[in-house]
């Protein structure tokens, strides 16, 4: 089925999971989760109904120990 289209016929949780019923060819409809499809939702934190942020406080100070370590770092080869 990789690469075919199929029309959306509606959208539904089945057993906590997003899926997408979509309108087969003579066998009827079937039903696939919507990651597997390009209707994936890109934020795990939208596909689970919460709101949340892209980059998290924990994430962010991490890069920030990590660019005080670069900056403080001798530099070494080509770039002296």
């Amino acid at each position: 089925m990789r690469g075919e289209r199929f029309r959306i016929l509606k959208a539904r949780r089945l057993s906590g999971v997003e899926t997408l019923i979509l309108e087969g060819s003579c066998l009827g409809t079937f039903a696939v989760p919507r990651e597997w499809t390009d209707q994936a939702l890109p934020i795990p934190l939208v596909f689970l109904g919460q709101e949340g942020c892209l980059l998290e406080f924990e994430s962010l100070m991490g890069l920030s120990a990590l660019l005080r370590k670069i900056r403080s770092s001798p530099k070494k080869g080509v770039d002296k």
